[in-house]
C-alpha cells in the first residue's frame, strides 16, 4: 500500500515540476522578440512596404550601449559605413539598393534616438558593448546578432 501511495505522489510531483518549467518557459520572451517590440513603437517599418524589393534588405545597425542598458552615441549602419570605408579606396565601389538602405538606415537611426534603453539580457552588457541588430523591413522583426 505504501508503495502505490509513494508511486503516486511521485507522478504527482514530476507533472508538476514539469508542468510549471512548461508554464515558466512560455511566458519568458527571447531577448529579439522584446527587441522587436521596443523597435516598432518607433520604427515605421510598415512605411516602407510600398516600396518594391524592400524584403531584399536587410540592414544591420551597431548600437553602443552600457552595462545598464543604456544606448550610447555613435549608432551607426553596418552596411552604410562599410561602403563609405570601401569608396576611400575604391570611389567605384557599389552597394546594390545604396538609397534604399541609407534610407532605412536614417529610419533606424532616427527610432534607436527615441528610445533611450533596452532590456537587459540574462549575462548583461560588458561596460562598452556594441549591440548589433539586423532590420527586417518586410517584417518588422529585429535579430540580434552580437552583444
Amino acid at each position: 500500500m505504501k508503495s502505490i501511495k509513494k508511486r503516486i505522489l511521485e507522478v504527482v510531483f514530476f507533472t508538476t515540476i514539469i508542468c510549471s518549467s512548461n508554464i515558466v518557459n512560455a511566458q519568458q520572451k527571447t531577448f529579439g522578440e522584446e527587441l522587436t517590440e521596443i523597435f516598432q513603437e518607433h520604427w515605421p517599418y510598415k512605411a516602407f512596404l510600398a516600396i518594391p524589393k524592400i524584403n531584399d534588405i536587410t540592414p544591420r545597425l551597431i548600437i553602443p550601449i552600457d552595462s545598464f542598458g543604456k544606448v550610447q552615441e555613435g549608432s551607426r549602419c553596418a552596411e552604410v559605413d562599410d561602403l563609405d570605408l570601401l569608396r576611400e579606396l575604391n570611389p567605384k565601389a557599389v552597394l546594390p539598393r545604396e538609397k534604399l538602405y541609407r534610407l532605412s538606415c536614417r529610419a533606424l537611426l532616427t527610432a534607436i534616438g527615441k528610445i533611450d534603453s533596452l532590456p537587459i539580457p540574462r549575462n548583461g552588457f560588458t561596460e562598452k558593448s556594441n549591440l548589433v541588430l539586423k532590420f527586417y523591413f518586410g517584417t518588422g522583426e529585429v535579430q540580434v546578432l552580437t552583444y
